[in-house]
């Protein structure tokens, strides 16, 4: 993803109709941003407070799988997989997992609040997509 992310157009993604952008779709943005939450926890030398950690993790989703750092949908899930990770004790954050994708009617984890079928499982995002 990193090399396609380079390529990424934020001129004509705006430009295609309203809803169908990718990050419109709960699924992109919602794997895309958990990716980058593992990826940015496993990366962390210190914790970091809940604002830098969302603005790392936004950071890194853009960066590295092209999803649009200005929409209110990615800040809020940014916001939601920091709150997840910041309820992990950090000495586990080097074997934070995800995302695992599963059945909406699947009863796995612990629900972390905000816009996407999201759970905590142990150490791994669960994400309820399907």
């Amino acid at each position: 993803m990193r090399l396609l992310a380079s390529f990424h157009d934020s001129e004509i993604e705006n430009s295609v109709i309203l809803g169908s952008r990718r990050s419109d779709s709960a699924f992109s943005v919602g794997t895309a941003v958990i990716m980058a939450s593992v990826e940015v926890a496993r990366a962390a030398t210190a914790l970091p407070d809940k604002e830098q950690l969302q603005k790392d993790i936004v950071q890194r989703a853009t960066d590295e799988y092209a999803i649009a750092s200005d929409s209110p949908y990615v800040a809020r899930s940014a916001a939601q997989l920091a709150a997840g990770l910041l309820s992990v004790p950090f000495a586990h954050w080097q074997v934070v997992a995800g995302p695992v994708i599963v059945r909406h009617d699947s009863d796995i984890g612990q629900p972390i609040e905000g816009p996407l079928s999201l759970t905590l499982d142990g150490q791994a995002f669960v994400f309820k997509a399907f």
